[in-house]
């Protein structure tokens, strides 16, 4: 069962990230938290909503949100189908991710402050 959450904030963007073996891992494009123009120009996300779609089950990523470059054994798995909420800015920008087997993507929701 999933749960869902309603905590005032919009969706203001939408990535679907390719995670792959790229050293260091791969993050978030900045224009996704970080507008450039539209609706949310000059704000930051403080939310991001991730879930790990994959063709096959086998698969798994790790990723970091410190700093820290993810490798096969370094870092937080995630598995597919999973569910991961950061809900720091901080730990957006700083979010890199790896593959370890397999294929996949994470489909990301930007979410902002309706404050202005």
């Amino acid at each position: 069962m999933e749960h869902v959450r309603i905590n005032g904030r919009i969706s203001g963007g939408f990535e679907s990230l390719t995670v792959n073996s790229t050293v260091g891992g791969v993050g978030f494009t900045s224009t996704e938290y970080l507008p450039t123009s539209g609706d949310f120009l000059g704000k930051r996300a403080q939310e991001v909503i991730c879930r790990f779609y994959s063709a096959t089950l086998t698969s798994s990523i790790r990723f970091t949100t410190d700093g820290t470059a993810p490798t096969v054994t370094i870092g937080i798995p995630l598995r597919p189908y999973e569910t991961l909420t950061l809900d720091n800015p901080a730990d957006i920008a700083a979010f890199r991710a790896i593959i370890v087997s397999g294929t996949c993507t994470l489909d990301s929701t930007f979410r902002f402050d309706r404050r202005a």
